[in-house]
């Protein structure tokens, strides 16, 4: 626990939660039916970002021997980023978007400007949530990359789930929904433990793009 408080750790954490911050604000400010102003939900944020960033930066080069943003030189790690990114843009643009848009369309950008706000959240708070962070909270309890992959693939279910909950899904949408989140997750955290983190922000980025199409066809 000692390693959150390393100065160079928290400095990092600090312009890390600075520049997500500022990443997310276009979505916030977008957001139509927030119960709360802009300004709180960024306090909110820089509060519970700081503490999320400070688990990587204490906590990835302990797990797996490098920094989480130092970039790979390895190609076959690039290249499986963009194969799963275009693997997973296949399958959601055939079997979940159109249903999912049909059920909750509120989830998906109205136009190219909520596509970027989109876009920079899932960058910046969206991985950190759901890969980054936990990768390291798990990491740094259980010391085993298997263990970490799963656990990481059971938050991230039960983050699915959730949210299915919430939106009131269908059984088989839900089901369906909550089997490629937990393979595309253990298939996520074993390249961010392999590739860091730009692998996942440029399998993320690749991803979105699916949306593109069909806000510029409209």
């Amino acid at each position: 626990m000692r390693a959150l408080a390393r100065p160079d750790v928290v400095k990092k954490a600090c312009i890390a939660t600075a520049l997500s911050c500022l990443a997310s604000l276009p979505r916030l400010h977008l957001w139509e039916n927030r119960q709360w102003p802009v300004w709180y939900l960024a306090a909110v944020l820089l509060t519970t970002g700081f503490v999320l960033w400070a688990f990587v930066f204490a906590w990835h080069s302990k797990i797996t021997g490098r920094e989480p943003f130092s970039p790979s030189k390895n190609p076959l790690h690039w290249l499986a980023a963009t194969a799963l990114a275009i693997a997973n843009a296949i399958i959601a643009g055939l079997i979940f978007d159109p249903r999912l848009r049909a059920i909750a369309p509120a989830e998906f950008p109205k136009d190219t400007c909520s596509w970027i706000a989109d876009v920079l959240v899932s960058l910046s708070f969206g991985r950190l949530f759901l890969i980054f962070a936990p990768v390291a909270f798990f990491g740094r309890l259980l010391p085993n990359h298997i263990a970490v992959v799963v656990l990481t693939a059971c938050f991230n279910g039960f983050i699915t789930v959730l949210r299915a909950t919430q939106l009131e899904l269908p059984t088989s949408l839900g089901l369906l929904t909550l089997s490629a989140r937990l393979i595309g997750t253990a298939l996520a955290v074993i390249l961010y433990l392999r590739g860091g983190a730009p692998t996942i922000l440029w399998m993320t980025l690749l991803a979105q793009l699916r949306h593109l199409p069909v806000l510029l066809h409209n």
